[in-house]
């Protein structure tokens, strides 16, 4: 399929490469159509069977001018349902509840910094299951968020290694 802000090049190991590319723009920034094609995009790649991981980065110096953050945990929950194989609302909630083999697992086998999406993903591989439990998300009442602009991006890009690495790798056990 031809996409006018994306090209999608899948190798022979089975990851896709999904370039991000605006014309006629010096920023990639998010409009309705780049989330009309992005959703086609990750539905081609969850479809199709060959596909182990994709890859999305920017033609462009950087990545993105901009966009929505609700926008953003969507689509990255999204990507992880499918490279996990498994449905995910919310990749970046922080509470979890998890059973004696997961914890297990995760005393053993758990880098330190890992982010949650991350954790989907390897849960998923090992053949454990991930059950999302509804918190509800209030407005800062003081203070300020501890995410800057540097630290979004290396997290984002911590979770794109990730789509790749996590089903590569051998599966272990607790």
């Amino acid at each position: 399929m031809t996409y006018k802000n994306f090209t999608v090049e899948t190798d022979a190991d089975g990851i896709a490469l999904v370039t991000w590319d605006m014309p006629d723009r010096s920023m990639n920034v998010f409009t309705e159509e780049v989330m009309d094609e992005l959703e086609k995009i990750v539905d081609a790649v969850a479809a199709d069977a060959a596909v182990k991981g994709a890859v999305i980065t920017s033609g462009k110096d950087s990545f993105s001018g901009g966009a929505d953050l609700n926008m953003l945990k969507r689509m990255l929950a999204r990507l992880v349902s499918a490279v996990g194989r498994r449905p995910v609302t919310d990749a970046t909630s922080g509470f979890w509840a998890l059973g004696p083999r997961a914890v297990s697992l995760l005393a053993t086998h758990h880098p330190r910094g890992y982010p949650e999406p991350e954790l989907h993903l390897f849960l998923s591989h090992n053949r454990l299951g991930v059950e999302e439990v509804g918190v509800p998300v209030r407005e800062r009442l003081s203070g300020q968020s501890s995410l800057t602009v540097l630290r979004l991006v290396a997290a984002a890009a911590r979770v794109l290694l990730a789509m790749v690495i996590v089903p590569l790798r051998a599966r272990v056990g607790p």
